[in-house]
Order: structure tokens, then sequence, then C-alpha cells
């Protein structure tokens, strides 16, 4: 999504999904131009190692329709990614789970492991996407777990969820498969939550200054607890169309109506 304003004066387009073209194995760009949350005169992503910690529960998911985002392991067989991912707006429907392909670690079209998915687990209140859906609450119901054929046995790799209570200026980690770097893990390790706001539920939504773009909903956006560990906080959902940051969804728990 794209998002105009940080407050209820909202004008967001779905932003996530990208078109995935067959490409070299050198790191395909597209033009940053207009592209949303990410500023051309201080863009200050960089490149991470898809295979280092936290990074390495990141992959890329993609469906047989040629879109793709950013998802991440949350078990052995769970993926966690933002619903409007696997939204067809054409149909009001999402797309069949058995077109659905998780690409654990995915960098310049090799991955460490690839998953079909069996079935798709959604918010039964998530209302599809489009300008006239992009409300604070529909946007808190942006979620989907993706069920993998296959598990993941390191049970080390698994990071835990955020426990404390998010704060204006927390520092927070955010990398994804954003579109004019989709071949490569692009990441923001210098931003911050700058405001935290509630839909009509008290459900939180955070805003950050991440630079993300097309590509990267569905991410996880990290941050390190006291204990020095890094930690699960949000899912990246939406980004300003306007200047860099957008919105996430907070996390303290797996994801639940």
């Amino acid at each position: 999504m794209a998002i105009r304003d940080g407050k209820l004066n909202i004008f967001i387009r779905i932003f996530a999904c990208t078109i995935f073209i067959s490409i070299s194995t050198l790191s395909y760009s597209v033009p940053a131009k207009d592209l949303p949350g990410i500023s051309q005169k201080n863009n200050h992503r960089q490149l991470v190692n898809a295979a280092e910690k936290p990074w390495q529960i990141l992959g890329r998911v993609q469906t047989e329709l040629g879109t793709h985002c950013t998802g991440f392991l949350v078990s052995s067989r769970l993926v966690i990614t933002a619903a409007h991912c696997l939204w067809i707006r054409k149909t009001n429907h999402f797309v069949n789970p058995h077109s659905v392909h998780f690409l654990l670690g995915y960098q310049r079209q090799t991955y460490r492991s690839a998953y079909n998915v069996l079935n798709i687990i959604k918010s039964e209140n998530y209302k599809g996407e489009g300008s006239e859906k992009a409300t604070l609450d529909n946007i808190h119901h942006d979620w989907a777990y993706l069920v993998l054929n296959d598990k993941k046995t390191n049970q080390e790799d698994f990071f835990g969820f955020n426990k404390n209570q998010p704060y204006i200026g927390m520092n927070i980690y955010l990398a994804g498969y954003d579109q004019d770097r989709q071949e490569v893990l692009y990441a923001d390790q210098k931003c911050h939550v700058t405001d935290i706001l509630k839909n009509n539920g008290g459900k939180t939504i955070l805003a950050h200054d991440c630079q993300a773009t097309y590509g990267s909903s569905g991410a996880p956006l990290f941050t390190v607890n006291k204990n020095k560990e890094w930690v699960i906080t949000a899912i990246q959902i939406a980004a300003y169309s306007d200047r860099p940051g957008g919105m996430a969804v907070l996390l303290t728990t797996p994801p639940r109506d």
C-alpha cells in the first residue's frame, strides 16, 4: 500500500506485490523514481546476507500469477506474509494456495529451500485490497499464514515476538525484496517507530520511517530487546506515498482476529 498521511486522513493503494520478471543472476534494479516509501536523496538501505541472523527466516513469496512479496518463518511449517499479496482484485478472492511458493533465503535466483503452500489461513475480517478498503481496521487484518508442504527443522533459526510495548523513537530493522532491488534482500537498519496508532478496536498500528517499497509487504520489523536478542515487533503492510516510511501491524504474538 501507499499512504499519503500517517493519521486517518489516509490515501492508500496496495503496495507490496510486484511483478516477477525472469532475469539474469545480476541484481535487477527498477528505477526508484516515484516509488512509495523511499527517498532517492537519502536512501540508506543496504544489501544484507539472507543466510545471516536475523534475516535467515525471510524468503520471497511468489505466485504463479507473477507477483511477489516478502514473508518470514515463525515455525517449522508456518510463514507469515501480508494478505493483500495473495488477493486478486479482479475476482475479489485469494489466490489458490497451490499457486503460491515460498523461497527461503532468496538471493539472485538462488535460495536455501523452496516450499509449496498447502493452505492459506487468513483473518476472516480482512476485506480485500483497494483504496476504499484502506482503513486502519482493515490494515490490522492484513496478514496471512502460509502452511508449507515440508518442515524446516532447525529450531534455532526462529525468533520470539517482542513482549515490550513499542514507543516512539524505538530502533527497528526492516528488510524485504523491494521492487527496485527485487533479486536481493535490501534492509534499512537505521529507522525508528514514529507514531503509535489505534484502530476502532483498539489494536495497534505502528508508523515508521523505514525505507521500503513495493515487494516488502509481509516482511518482519525486528528490534533488539533488553537481553540483546533479536525479536519480531511487527509486519510491514504499507508505505507512504509522499515520504520514506510506512505502517506495520504490531505483533506481540502470532496474528489472530
